[in-house]
């Protein structure tokens, strides 16, 4: 089926915190923990598979989430190590993905899906200023949030196509690829940090691949 719409996620597609795990895991090593980067990448990111990640994330949430990041990594928490995880997660700023601007080459329209609070189409107005999104489906607008079939549906809705011809990129297998195969989308299963080697999805590492594999 032919591809008319590409429907994407928002957090760690579009847009990202690339000093999120140098900081993390200097923070770590720093206080007597000597971990393979590799390690930590793939522990935190399987972990955000189980949990259900609110629109709106406060202490309580980090210290719960961090506290299985640790005992799944065999390291000791405390503390003083929890609330500068905290600190780090909640102040480091959102930038475009590194190869953002390859989207430009794309012909076809391109939305977004996303669990996120109210902020997010302001932020993707100043943070990706020439690159256009119709329609941005934010969940705290909607009260729905992935991975709810409503949510999805209600994109398929708004996008003005079949649910079969779009192609829907996000970097989460629980919240994007799973429901959208569910509402009968194509899906790309965005994979920068080789985390999801071995899973049956289509896979891209980036949107360079992403191009590619539209141009097939």
């Amino acid at each position: 089926m032919a591809i008319k719409h590409i429907l994407f996620d928002a957090a760690d597609t579009l847009l990202e915190k690339p000093a999120f795990y140098p900081t993390l895991y200097a923070l770590l090593r720093d206080a007597g923990f000597d971990l393979k980067m590799e390690n930590l990448i793939r522990c935190h990111r399987t972990l955000r598979e189980d949990f259900d990640i609110p629109d709106v994330t406060d202490r309580r949430f980090y210290r719960k989430f961090n506290q299985e990041m640790l005992r799944r990594l065999g390291v000791p928490g405390s503390e003083e190590i929890f609330e500068n995880i905290f600190k780090i997660s909640k102040s480091l700023p959102w930038v475009p993905a590194p190869d953002i601007q390859t989207l430009k080459t794309s012909f076809l329209p391109m939305a977004v899906l996303s669990n996120w609070d109210g902020t997010l189409k302001d932020k993707l107005r100043k943070l990706l200023p020439s690159l256009s999104f119709d329609p941005v489906i934010v969940s705290s607008e909607l009260n729905l949030r992935k991975p709810d079939d409503r949510f999805f549906m209600k994109a398929v809705e708004l996008c003005g196509v079949n649910a079969s011809e779009i192609l829907y990129v996000g970097d989460s297998p629980k919240l994007d690829i799973v429901p959208g195969i569910k509402c009968g989308m194509q899906t790309l299963l965005l994979d920068r940090y080789d985390t999801w080697v071995e899973t049956s999805y289509f896979r891209v590492k980036d949107f360079s691949e992403m191009m590619i594999y539209l141009d097939k």
